[in-house]
């Protein structure tokens, strides 16, 4: 049986690798566009980092929320091109990242 059933989403034995992430796109805050930023740190032990984007911080907005199936190959300090979205708490995430550079 499952202990507990507390903790973020099976966070052990599944890995990112093969698509058995429960993670799913919450738009219903309302899809903000295209944005350029930078990722700032991601943590490969709980899958998720945050992008780092003036454009959505002048809007009010704190680092963008980056998940693990979002992320592709993309590492900490490479340019994104990102589409932002918020979750119905508000909160800025991003998906479809795209290389930054030219």
């Amino acid at each position: 049986p499952m202990w507990g059933g507390k903790g973020k989403g099976g966070g052990w034995g599944g890995g990112w690798g093969g698509g058995a992430s429960n993670y799913k796109i919450d738009e219903s805050g309302g899809v903000l566009g295209e944005f350029m930023g930078e990722i700032k740190s991601f943590n490969e032990m709980t899958g998720y980092g945050f992008i780092a984007c003036a454009g959505l911080t002048t809007q009010g907005y704190k680092d963008v929320f980056l998940h693990g199936d979002q992320k592709k190959g993309y590492q900490v300090g490479h340019k994104v091109k990102f589409t932002a979205f918020l979750t119905k708490d508000g909160k800025p995430q991003a998906k479809d990242l795209k290389s930054g550079l030219k």
